[in-house]
């Protein structure tokens, strides 16, 4: 039965390309993600419990009305301006390029603070282990967490996202964009949690794919091979499929399991939320918590859920429950198909904005695909909408903030072709 859901996404699939014309789009991207996904767990065989057939209709329903969304925001698209590629000024680069520098300068004075946070976390754990106390506090632990720092995270990703773009036909500033991006990861990877550099990871790919106008085997290939150790590091040093004691094979085929489990598991795990979803109270990420937490800021005394969800056997344990969990548990059925239909149709308007070479749009896609590349393990979308509108304010405030020169701004000029890696100035 399984075969027969991998073949209507591959058609979904097909259909979504032919459409707009490009992978790029991304009902294209979500629904071969997810036939892939799939496939791979019906070649996994019996290393997962069966899932049934109610969840694989619910997998498919979701893509179908993701993909309804982006026609929608095609059909919208074609009704208002087409053919318009976004000029950016010399003296907005300048200003961009300036604004990175003093970001990367305060991410270094800040580091050692950061040291100090992370030292102060995993202490207020009580267990001997840094990593896993740190881990343990972060996640279970009452109290502030990152605080501040949080933000400050977020903000690397978005500067390593915006020194990518800007700097991607450029030599001049490469070794700022490294140093950047090496800077994110670092900030990223010490929190002992994969999520965020898997974020920023499938960031840059995006990046690097909607300047090319593809799909490019470059990004793929340079991504995997930081996927790997990115990966690693965190399941070695917290024991999860790996060990600082084991051998380099016990601590590769360790890892490989925990990649597979961790891929995988999600969409296995998924399928106990269709068959049992009393089991799971309201403790559990529900999909509004941002405006909840909003709420408790000016006086109101909701009792905030928390985004540990609980361990499920798939048969090994997992904590993940891909992109329709909170979806699911909140709103049922019905709910699935319109958040889904929505993200399909403003994702589509974040790509078109990109093609055309919006700065902004170009860095919104990024963080799209990085959201989409994790909708196997998590939801990235709405219970993130904090982290979203800091990225669309980061980007705005580069981009479209009026007091760079009294003449500055976006503009939209016809072109006879899409020239997305054209770099057009107006001086």
């Amino acid at each position: 039965m399984i075969l027969v859901f991998i073949s209507a996404l591959i058609v979904l699939t097909i259909i979504n390309k032919y459409i707009a014309n490009s992978f790029l789009y991304p009902p294209a991207i979500f629904t071969a993600l997810w036939a892939g996904l799939l496939f791979a767990l019906m070649l996994s065989g019996d290393t997962f419990y069966p899932i049934s057939l109610e969840t694989l209709f619910l997998y498919f329903l979701g893509a179908f009305a993701f993909s309804l969304g982006g026609i929608m925001a095609l059909l919208l698209v074609f009704r208002g301006k087409r053919g318009k590629h976004v000029v950016i000024s010399e003296q907005r680069r300048i200003f961009v390029q300036r604004m990175l520098k003093l970001g990367l300068t305060i991410l270094v004075i800040a580091f050692p603070f950061y040291l100090l946070r992370l030292y102060q976390l995993s202490a207020a754990s009580g267990l001997e282990n840094f990593w896993i106390g740190l881990r343990y506090q972060t996640t279970y632990g009452t109290g502030e967490k990152f605080g501040i720092f949080s933000y400050l995270i977020a903000t690397a990703r978005f500067m390593a996202l915006t020194a990518f773009y800007e700097n991607y036909y450029s030599r001049s500033n490469r070794f700022l964009t490294y140093i950047i991006i090496i800077m994110a990861f670092i900030y990223d990877l010490l929190t002992a949690a994969r999520l965020g550099a898997m974020l920023l990871l499938f960031g840059l790919i995006g990046i690097a794919w909607i300047c090319s106008g593809k799909i490019t085997w470059k990004p793929i290939c340079i991504g995997v091979l930081a996927f790997l150790p990115l990966f690693s590091i965190a399941a070695i040093l917290l024991g999860k499929g790996g060990n600082l004691n084991a051998t380099f094979s016990e601590n590769l085929l360790g890892v490989l399991k925990s990649l597979q489990v961790y891929t995988l598991g999600g969409l296995v795990a998924f399928n106990k939320a269709i068959n049992s979803p009393l089991s799971f109270d309201d403790s559990y990420i529900p999909t509004l918590r941002f405006f909840f937490a909003v709420a408790n800021r000016f006086g109101a005394n909701f009792d905030l859920p928390t985004f540990n969800t609980q361990f499920t056997l798939t048969p090994e344990p997992t904590n993940v429950y891909t992109i329709y969990f909170s979806y699911f548990l909140d709103f049922g059925w019905t709910g699935v198909i319109i958040i889904m239909f929505g993200l399909g149709l403003l994702l589509t308007l974040i790509y078109r904005t990109a093609i055309r070479g919006n700065p902004q749009g170009v860095i919104l896609y990024g963080m799209m695909l990085g959201a989409l590349m994790v909708s196997n393990a998590n939801e990235a979308f709405l219970t993130s909408l904090s982290y979203w509108l800091q990225g669309i304010l980061f980007t705005s405030l580069l981009y479209r903030w009026p007091l760079v020169t009294s003449r500055e701004k976006l503009l939209n000029v016809n072109v006879s072709e899409n020239p997305i890696n054209m770099r057009i100035y107006r001086v």
